[in-house]
């Protein structure tokens, strides 16, 4: 019974550990195939359950657009530098977040055992 515990925990950490590995590999791959697409959604902001502002950009022109469930509807036309600044400031914004994840979780094994090692110390307190 323990024994198959185990083991079922050991497979479910391969499992997703082969599913973490993949979006690492191929979440590069397809952002390359999507900067290369003529049309593209570049930000997307949910108002309310059913209605979102989209910019997205169409060849070099860009678009404020409003999506509800039963139409869409053009806001506003972006000019080329417009959309532009848009662009660099969310790959910017991608970038700063990405560092932070870096620096927070980079080696896993070292975090978990700071963690194990807090609760210790913890607990060493409590039994003084």
């Amino acid at each position: 019974m323990v024994f198959d515990f185990i083991k079922m925990c050991i497979y479910l950490s391969i499992i997703l550990g082969l599913i973490f590995l993949m979006f690492r590999l191929l979440g590069s791959k397809i952002n390359q195939i999507n900067d290369k697409k003529y049309m593209k959604i570049v930000d997307k902001l949910q108002v309310t359950k059913e209605n979102s502002l989209i910019v997205v950009k169409v060849g070099k022109r860009g678009y404020v657009m409003t999506s509800s469930s039963s139409h869409m509807e053009k806001l506003e036309e972006l000019s080329e530098e417009e959309i532009n600044i848009i662009e660099e400031d969310k790959k910017k914004l991608l970038y700063e977040t990405s560092e932070v994840y870096n620096k927070f979780c980079s080696n896993p094994k070292d975090k978990f055992l700071n963690i194990v090692n807090n609760i210790r110390a913890k607990g060493d307190k409590h039994e003084k």
